[in-house]
């Protein structure tokens, strides 16, 4: 599913930095909304900061990415982007 949605997943911050490095290396991706996945709320804030000063905006939930991420996040998750795990 990973790989099918061109979502890309690093374990570790060396990780992140070498992911990051490779990206600005590659094709420019299309459109401006992006969904913002992390695992803190400070990280969420940076992103969404750093996206809305180049010129992106968050991406809306749908109804299905909603009910397919409350099967797998713990019921306190707040559904909505950015997604704070």
């Amino acid at each position: 599913a990973i790989r099918r949605t061109g979502m890309l997943r690093v374990s570790n911050t060396h990780e992140l930095f070498a992911a990051v490095e490779t990206l600005t290396h590659s094709v420019p991706l299309r459109g401006e909304r992006l969904a913002i996945i992390t695992n803190g709320g400070g990280p969420a804030v940076m992103s969404v900061d750093t996206l809305i000063e180049r010129g992106g905006q968050l991406a809306t939930l749908d109804d299905a990415s909603i009910e397919q991420l409350q099967a797998v996040l713990p019921s306190n998750w707040r559904a909505r982007n950015p997604i704070d795990l």
